[in-house]
């Protein structure tokens, strides 16, 4: 009986304590810092077009589209846009206020921008964390090698001509984690292309850039474990009491009792979430807890089965600093 008891309870703490490696801890931004390795800059060379009719869905898909008619845009500091007012023109090296503000000729809300790029097998094989790093006012949508990747305030019928669906200021470039895609990277050349909007025609500003970067396991004296593994990735974000943040999540997870390797691929869950701290007075404890929701690209919610629990998008990282016998716990 005992021993019935024993084993049940090994199987409930396997399940509650899961190996949780947060990437946005101060230890993770301490060792990613020193393995950060730049794939696509900000200053890199693009080709830039604003559309005055639809040519179809290649330009972002075809690696040998054909865009030499486009405008080039070379040279820090890199961004694609115009600066009506005051703000942007600092960060801008191609201007398009005649395509897309309301005193040009023709404009249109949307600008296409194609960024071809080289990997070599070295980088491709530190590449751990993937994020696209976006400076965008007010709009985009991103493919990288035709998938897309990210987006943010996207119509849902994209087309030609589209306007943003919402407003957003680019006081900073928003990290978007794409680790769930990097396996769409490969050697030799890559396509990323990004899909801009502007939310109107009379807005006096408009603004599109990106940065892609890699960052290397920084945990590197872990090899294996009979828990779970859990990885959350905030881009080097800290983990706000509220709102939740926008960060990644892969877990490895292969069944009770089984040994889990850490650089497997992700097989239980591989793509975005909503992370806040949670609680209360909880939150002065040493070991904090927090409040997950399972999100899409688009930053919708989901519901997804968790190491086999019943499907659900809000999901709590449970920490009882104050109950080491974890006896006064809900689940077991």
């Amino acid at each position: 009986m005992l021993k019935k008891m024993e084993e049940k309870m090994t199987r409930l703490l396997q399940m509650l304590l899961l190996t949780l490696l947060i990437a946005g801890s101060s230890l993770r931004d301490t060792a990613y810092a020193q393995a950060t390795t730049i794939l696509l800059a900000s200053d890199a060379q693009k080709r830039v077009l604003v559309p005055k009719s639809d040519i179809g869905l290649t330009w972002r898909t075809k690696l040998g589209y054909d865009d030499s008619s486009w405008m080039l845009c070379s040279g820090a500091p890199g961004a694609v846009g115009y600066e009506a007012a005051d703000g942007y023109q600092n960060l801008i090296t191609l201007h398009v206020q005649n395509d897309m503000y309301q005193s040009g000729t023709d404009p249109n809300n949307s600008c296409f921008v194609r960024w071809r790029f080289s990997l070599t097998a070295q980088q491709l094989s530190a590449v751990n964390t993937l994020v696209l790093n976006v400076l965008y006012d007010d709009g985009f949508a991103a493919f990288l090698n035709g998938i897309k990747v990210a987006e943010a305030n996207v119509p849902t019928a994209l087309v030609w001509n589209s306007a943003a669906s919402g407003s957003h200021e680019a006081d900073n470039a928003e990290a978007f984690i794409i680790t769930q895609h990097k396996n769409l990277l490969k050697e030799g050349e890559n396509l990323l292309s990004i899909h801009a909007l502007n939310n109107d025609v009379s807005s006096s500003d408009f603004i599109i850039n990106a940065e892609m970067i890699s960052r290397e396991n920084p945990f590197q004296n872990f090899t294996a474990s009979n828990l779970p593994l859990i990885y959350i990735d905030t881009a080097g974000k800290s983990i706000p009491d509220e709102p939740k943040i926008t960060a990644h999540m892969g877990i490895i997870y292969h069944g009770t009792g089984s040994e889990h390797i850490l650089n497997e691929s992700y097989n239980d869950y591989n793509g975005n979430i909503g992370i806040e701290t949670r609680g209360s007075s909880s939150q002065s404890w040493p070991k904090r807890q927090y409040a997950v929701e399972t999100w899409t690209i688009a930053g919708e919610d989901t519901s997804v089965s968790l190491m086999g629990l019943p499907q659900e998008n809000d999901w709590i990282l449970n920490a009882p600093f104050i109950d080491r016998s974890f006896l006064r716990n809900a689940l077991a």
